[in-house]
């Protein structure tokens, strides 16, 4: 595990339409692309980082809005541009072909990934597998939490302006597992990483891809259901977003069988149960 101050220490700057983008790059052999949520940063990764490192050349980014990268308050956020800063990255890196493990919203980039690699649209990229964790691959499943819906509602600006650490450290506690919570210092690092760059005063903003879904939801789902690339859901079930209370569902629903499900773990399975994670995609990994 990493600290925050660890963590940055060790990460790199790419630019990107004149943006610092921070990412890390650790590790030998198959690369896997690790793709952070809603509202965190590559650090997600930090508890599983050093056995995933250890058999693999590993690469994590900031994405743009987030963590330690430039957070532009005048810019056209998506995901889209998100998925091309990533790759961006990966062509900085001499890097043709990955595996996706991607968390939260950032399953609409390894979506998005995957539809450009079924529709030969990555321009010599490469997808070998989508590992995607507690997300809403279908968007009927989507369950906003208040604060989201608030941010998203004619009162946001004012809801934004109210934001306070207590206020934040309460809504991202209570997607955990109850007895998976965070301590006061991992509370404390995500704080900091959304202020960074005064990332708190745009944490409405960055919710651009629930509207980015709307219109390219179908596309996202078809890249899902009709993909011949080996694909991994995993769930918490204690997520009250996508947890037990979507997996019938989410089972009816999708055309990859391919499920995980992780018992008293919330909404960071990562963060929670970091080796149960580890050991679950090591069997997928071991499967390809």
């Amino acid at each position: 595990m990493y600290s925050l101050e660890e963590w940055k220490k060790s990460g790199e700057i790419i630019h990107y339409k004149g943006n610092e983008i921070f990412y890390r790059d650790e590790g030998e052999g198959d690369v896997i692309l690790c793709i952070h949520g809603y509202p965190s940063s590559s650090w997600d990764w930090h508890k599983i980082w050093p056995e995933i490192t250890k058999n693999h050349r590993v690469i994590a980014l900031d994405m743009l809005g987030f963590g330690f990268s430039s957070k532009p308050e005048e810019y056209n956020y998506s995901i889209a541009d998100q998925t091309d800063i990533h790759l961006e990255l990966l062509k900085s890196l001499g890097i043709k072909s990955f595996q996706i493990l991607a968390h939260d919203f950032g399953i609409f980039i390894g979506q998005e990934l995957v539809a450009r690699n079924d529709l030969g649209e990555l321009d010599g990229f490469k997808v070998n597998s989508l590992c995607a964790m507690s997300g809403s691959i279908f968007p009927e499943l989507y369950n906003p939490r208040l604060i989201q819906r608030l941010l998203l509602s004619p009162v946001g600006w004012l809801i934004q302006k109210l934001f306070t650490e207590d206020k934040f450290c309460t809504n991202l506690s209570s997607v955990f597992g109850a007895n998976t919570q965070p301590t006061k210092r991992e509370l404390s690092s995500y704080w900091f990483l959304l202020k960074y760059n005064s990332g708190d005063k745009m944490v409405g903003k960055l919710l651009f891809y629930i509207a980015d879904r709307k219109t390219d939801g179908d596309r996202w789902v078809e890249a899902w259901q009709e993909t011949k690339l080996p694909v991994l859901l995993i769930i918490g079930l204690a997520d009250p977003m996508y947890g037990a209370g979507s997996i019938d569902r989410y089972k009816v629903l999708t055309k990859q069988k391919n499920l995980a499900c992780l018992k008293d773990i919330g909404h960071f399975p990562q963060v929670e149960s970091p080796t149960e994670v580890v050991d679950v995609y090591k069997e997928f990994l071991k499967s390809l």
